[in-house]
Parts: structure tokens; C-alpha cells; sequence
């Protein structure tokens, strides 16, 4: 744990607005890369198995519920099962947002995979769209701007002040 008084420091928010712009940027470019990929992937007909709403996390009714699912589909004989939604998390604040997001499918209901052709065990049933990355990643731009023009001064102030004292009296 950091001590009290390096967390009221300038140079701690600096240091958190340029590593949370860089994890948005990361992120928002990776999920750019994926959907990208995933839309060339070739589909197939797969089948729900199970559907499920797990809370992860809070107390009483706060917390993130996530949405989960298991899925079957058969390449060229081989079965293959898997249980991503889609490449990102999904979660909601209430049990009751999470049933919605996966409402559209039903236990038995056959359903579009997207696989990845050299690799068929990775797959996903929502591709997604390429402006939630790009929302990431402009929002990393921004944090990470605004780390950089607030360490401005900080780091200015930093480097003006001298490491030993130069007055004539110290010595």
C-alpha cells in the first residue's frame, strides 16, 4: 500500500492518467485487431447448450452479474464447444440487465458460430463492432493527454529545484 502523502502528490495522478490511457489505448486497439479478424471468420451452425447469470462480485443486490453461455458446433466431424460471447467481457449492474444480454438465445436454439479458421476451438458468437475499440481507445488518447499536460508542470517543478544546496552559507 502507498503511503497517504505520495497519493495527494501531482505526479501520482500524472502517473495514473498515463498508465489508464495507455491500458484504454491497449485495449481499445486490441479489440479493434480482434473484431477485424473476426468478421473474415468463417461461421457454422452451432447449437446453445446451457445459459447462466453469475454474480461476481458486491454486496446485497450491488455487484456484476455476468452473462454466460455454452455452445456446441461440429468442424468437418470434430465437435468443438465453447462459451465466449464475445471477445470483451460483458457484464451488467443487475441480474436482470445481464438475462437480457444473452435473452435472444435459448437452451437448443441453433445458433451462428464465428470461428477462427487455423485455430476452430477459438470462437465467439457476437463479432462485435469496430467503434466499440475505437471508443476505448479515444478515450485512452484523451487520458493520456491529459496526463501529459498535467505533468507539465510537474515535472518542471521537479527538475528546478536543485539536489544540494549551492548557497554560501553551507559551507
Amino acid at each position: 500500500m502507498l503511503p497517504s502523502s505520495f497519493l495527494f502528490k501531482p505526479i501520482s495522478l500524472v502517473l495514473l492518467l498515463l498508465i489508464a490511457g495507455t491500458y484504454f489505448m491497449w485495449t481499445g486497439v486490441s479489440s479493434m485487431v480482434f473484431t477485424t479478424k473476426a468478421k473474415a471468420w468463417p461461421t457454422v451452425q452451432g447449437t446453445v447448450h446451457a445459459k447462466n447469470v453469475w454474480k461476481r462480485s458486491g454486496r446485497g443486490d450491488s455487484g456484476d452479474y455476468i452473462p454466460t453461455m455454452r455452445y456446441y458446433y461440429e468442424l468437418n466431424g470434430t465437435p468443438y464447444s465453447a462459451q465466449r460471447i464475445r471477445h470483451d467481457s460483458m457484464s451488467a449492474g443487475t441480474k436482470d440487465e445481464a438475462l437480457k444480454m444473452i435473452a435472444a438465445y435459448s437452451v437448443g436454439m441453433p445458433t451462428t458460430v464465428h470461428y477462427d479458421a487455423h485455430n476452430p476451438s477459438d470462437a465467439v458468437l457476437q463479432v462485435g463492432n469496430l467503434s466499440d475499440g475505437l471508443t476505448k481507445f479515444g478515450i485512452g488518447v484523451g487520458l493520456f493527454i491529459a496526463g501529459l499536460l498535467m505533468g507539465r508542470p510537474v515535472w518542471n517543478d521537479f527538475y528546478s529545484k536543485p539536489y544540494y544546496d549551492t548557497s554560501e552559507s553551507a559551507f
